[in-house]
């Protein structure tokens, strides 16, 4: 890196300082140009004032004076500069000096205003909901699989072989997505979760956010209404604001959505999200009543329905449960399934299931906005499933998972005896716990803060409220750990709990 950095003090006691590199890409001319137009649009050079001679800023800039003069002629073209014979160059007159922009720190109330005219309503409500962009660490990153399992090799070969074979023709697939991949799928709701759906109606997405917010996109305008469980999946949540939707929580219970609590305003929503194989974060599963119950307000209500489905397969007592959509195969629902948690997250394949009417417009709509999703994957995961390989993994992480969940329950048994664990499904990737603050003098929010100190992730049931009326609770992924790994993160826990306490007394 070669820098040099002269200043010339010019007429009128104005510094003038020019800092030259040789790694930036940019000639010597225009880092001058540059740095004399911002020191006129921030005051430092005031308006009239009188610039120094090319020839005396070439000797002391030590720069050649053919240099100095092009960026003055450049200058001058934009305005910001006048030459006139016999009074030299100065700064323009006509450049508003309210309008130049201060160099002086701006005020809150300017930067307030400023914020606000910079984003919109949407991008507002989406920093507003917690948790709903955070990052993976290994330990308890709920829903995190388990990436360690996973036949790399066979992966590995599948894709190689994709691009091997995949031309030009080849990439240009039915709009809809990969059609063997589509028939596949259907072929699989309909003997794993008792869903009707025909090849046509499976639109592959790049996973469940982007279906979600497809859904929103489609069925719902800007400002309508939607019911999301309270608490709930916060990707549902920023899914739908980002399409404009506004949300209305109603709460949970051990057997699901509280439909009984509906009021006024839900009664103009024209969505209700619910997850009734396997709520998050309460680990629920919706009872029979009450899905009948869902079905029938729906329809009612004339409001459509998301079902999320997102990690049915790992079920560890019993058969998993049917969709709801399977209840009622002319219901108003658009099912929302993935790839992320039996196969890889970075795989990044979804699929929404939609009525036979609602096909095209839900093609065209994800055209317009994101495009055709990722093939290679399409066609690899096609042939992981056609295989068989597909249907192996996923027994085998059935047992995998089962595992870690009671080892996991087992070491927080004997290490965080202060934490509840509610009655919840023996499924899926995450355990639920609860606790008072007479047993932690400390919300969960700060409590997740500590535990992140020290490298580790669990996650606050609080950021999945949207009402004041929240829970203090952590919420544990078990399913990037080996049960030989669950133990000691957990006793660091403990210590970090034991420190929390010990501060709080103090």
């Amino acid at each position: 890196m070669h820098e040099r950095q002269k200043r010339k003090r010019g007429a009128g006691g104005v510094v003038i300082t020019a800092s030259f590199r040789r790694d930036t890409g940019e000639s010597i001319q225009q880092q001058l140009y540059l740095r004399v137009r911002e020191l006129i649009l921030t005051g430092e050079l005031s308006i009239g004032q009188r610039m120094p001679s090319s020839r005396v800023m070439a000797q002391e800039l030590g720069i050649a004076r053919n240099t100095v003069a092009a960026a003055f002629e450049q200058l001058q073209s934009e305005g910001y500069l006048v030459s006139k014979i016999g009074s030299g160059t100065t700064v323009s007159e006509k450049l508003p000096e309210e309008l130049l922009i201060t160099s002086a720190r701006p005020s809150e109330e300017h930067s307030d205003r400023a914020a606000k005219l910079a984003v919109s309503e949407r991008a507002e409500h989406l920093m507003q909901l917690q948790g709903a962009g955070v990052s993976w660490l290994p330990a308890f990153s709920p829903g995190l699989p388990a990436v360690d399992e996973f036949p790399y090799v066979v992966w590995a070969k599948l894709v190689a072989q994709e691009w091997q074979r995949t031309g030009i023709g080849s990439m240009n697939n039915d709009a809809g997505g990969y059609w063997p991949l589509r028939s596949q799928i259907a072929e699989y709701v309909n003997s794993a979760r008792g869903v009707k759906a025909e090849a046509d109606q499976i639109i592959i997405v790049s996973g469940n956010r982007e279906g979600t917010e497809l859904a929103g996109q489609v069925l719902l305008n800007p400002g309508d209404l939607a019911i999301v469980e309270e608490p709930g999946y916060a990707g549902t949540k920023s899914a739908l604001t980002a399409a404009g939707v506004k949300l209305i929580p109603l709460p949970v219970d051990e057997q699901g959505l509280v439909v009984s609590l509906v009021n006024g305003t839900h009664r103009s929503a024209r969505l209700l999200c619910i997850a009734p194989s396997h709520q998050y974060p309460m680990g629920c599963t919706t009872s029979l009543e009450r899905r009948l119950e869902i079905l029938n307000w729906c329809k009612q209500n004339s409001c459509w329905i998301l079902e999320d489905d997102y990690d049915s397969e790992f079920r560890y007592q019993g058969r998993p449960l049917p969709a709801l959509a399977s209840l009622d195969p002319h219901a108003n629902i658009i099912y929302v399934g993935t790839f992320s948690k039996t196969l890889l997250p970075s795989v990044r394949i979804g699929y929404l299931i939609v009525p036979k009417d609602l096909i095209q417009i839900f093609v065209r709509t994800k055209l317009a906005m994101s495009g055709p999703t990722t093939m290679i994957s399409q066609r690899a995961i096609a042939t992981f499933i056609e295989s068989g390989m597909f249907y192996r993994h996923v027994r085998v992480m059935r047992k995998i998972y089962a595992e870690r969940r009671e080892a996991l329950k087992a070491a927080m048994r004997r290490h965080l005896p202060m934490l509840t664990i509610p009655a919840q499904e023996d499924a899926g990737l995450f355990l639920i716990s609860t606790y008072q603050l007479s047993a932690i003098p400390h919300e969960d929010i700060e409590v997740a803060r500590a535990a992140k100190a020290v490298g580790l992730y669990v996650v606050p049931l609080s950021v999945h409220y949207l009402s004041d009326n929240k829970q203090n609770g952590l919420i544990f992924g078990y399913g990037a750990l080996r049960p030989d790994d669950i133990d000691e993160p957990i006793r660091r826990l403990a210590d970090v709990l034991q420190n929390l306490k010990t501060d709080h007394k103090a």
